[in-house]
């Protein structure tokens, strides 16, 4: 019943972190950093599912067969078939420290694609808006033109007249508001980019000396 109930958890963990990471796949887009940041932040916040599991596995396994040979009751063809189950068990441990290791260093790489990413954004919003300004200006200054031959040109000539600078005014915040934005989402960038490397660090550090350890096993 217990090994039972212990396989069912190690399986029921390990599924779940394949679940959940696989779905955050969808849409794939591996040039977005965004994306990128998605999948790898997925990964960190999900490693401790694999990392339980196999503790679990493991352990219960090794105290298994101990128990068994105390009781005197495996022999060398068991001890040889729980030996191969363990270790197929720890060598999983190595497969996710490597997993988590590549995950800090698509990280530390993503920090510079997602900078450049963010200024390519703000660089085409602000040519956006400015075209639409330039549109408006244009539109200002025909009005100009018309409204020049206007009889009561001279009673609305000062509001006429500073339409340009309030055209103009508009261009100097709506640039500015979008340079804000743009530091905002690098500041939030580099947020998420440190967290997940340092938890990154922290899973494959606890993989591998989890992995050291239960390696002497004999």
């Amino acid at each position: 019943m217990r090994s039972y109930l212990v396989d069912l958890t190690y399986k029921t963990l390990i599924l779940a972190f394949i679940i959940v990471n696989f779905f955050n796949f969808f849409p794939i887009n591996i040039f977005n950093p965004i994306w990128i940041n998605k999948i790898t932040s997925n990964f960190v916040d999900t490693a401790s599912l694999p990392f339980l599991g196999l503790i679990i596995k493991v352990f219960f396994t090794i105290n298994q067969k101990k128990q068994l040979d105390a009781e005197g009751k495996t022999d060398s063809d068991s001890s040889e078939i729980y030996y191969l189950k363990i270790r197929k068990i720890i060598n999983k441990l190595i497969i996710f420290f490597i997993l988590s290791l590549t995950i800090c260093l698509i990280q530390a790489l993503n920090i510079f694609r997602g900078i450049t990413f963010i200024d390519y954004q703000n660089n085409q919003a602000i040519k956006e808006i400015n075209s639409q300004i330039d549109n408006m200006s244009e539109k200002a200054k025909q009005n100009n033109e018309t409204n020049s031959l206007n009889p009561d040109y001279e009673t609305y000539s000062f509001e006429i007249e500073t339409v340009p600078e309030k055209i103009e005014i508009a261009r100097i915040k709506a640039n500015r508001m979008l340079s804000i934005k743009s530091n905002e989402a690098k500041i939030k960038l580099f947020q998420i980019t440190i967290r997940n490397i340092i938890l990154s660090i922290l899973w494959s550090t606890a993989f591998f000396l989890t992995y050291r350890k239960l390696n002497s096993y004999e």
